[in-house]
């Protein structure tokens, strides 16, 4: 063959072969989103919804913040019986030994767990402003995970997040 039909057949071989040029890449798998407990723990957000709604509250325990606990303890009182559950993460870089000191005190109903990367509160609240509040600190996520409510607490009330969390809950 000349060089020309050559080159001409090896185009046509290459632009209809059924077998690939080069192997494929496997997709990246997504990287979990993970919280720590105070003593090291990992907790998973996927199983933080896994069996009803998520009241995921990202605060940076300010004062403000603080005065808030009574609120979210009324939602997990309110919350009791269904499969929802409230969890405040807290995003500031080296906040253990503070949240551990709060845990003790103040004695929450609900847990208080560390974004140790600051990657979920990222994830969920979008840009998160230095040891300052996200404007939105507040979300609940469905059983599937999904964001189904965005907002700011203090700010919303505790009824309203009974309100929203109820409606949230599957049927028995």
């Amino acid at each position: 063959l000349g060089s020309m039909k050559m080159k001409g057949l090896l185009f046509w071989l290459i632009l209809v072969s059924p077998l690939p040029i080069h192997a494929a890449r496997p997709a990246a798998k997504p990287s979990a989103a993970v919280l720590r407990t105070v003593d090291g723990g990992k907790v998973q957000v996927a199983d933080l919804h896994k069996k009803g709604p998520a009241v995921l509250w990202f605060t940076n325990l300010c004062a403000n913040c603080q005065g808030g606990f009574a609120g979210m303890d009324g939602v997990v009182k309110a919350s009791a019986g269904t499969k929802a559950t409230v969890t405040a993460v807290s995003f500031i870089k080296g906040d253990r030994e503070r949240v551990q000191g709060l845990i003790r005190d103040r004695q929450p109903a609900f847990p208080i767990l560390l974004d140790v990367a600051g990657a979920v509160t990222k994830k969920y609240t979008g840009a998160q402003p230095a040891n300052a509040c996200p404007m939105t600190n507040l979300v609940i996520l469905d059983r599937k995970g999904k964001v189904i409510y965005r907002g700011h607490y203090p700010g919303v009330t505790p009824g309203e997040l009974i309100r929203r969390v109820r409606e949230a809950t599957p049927a028995r």
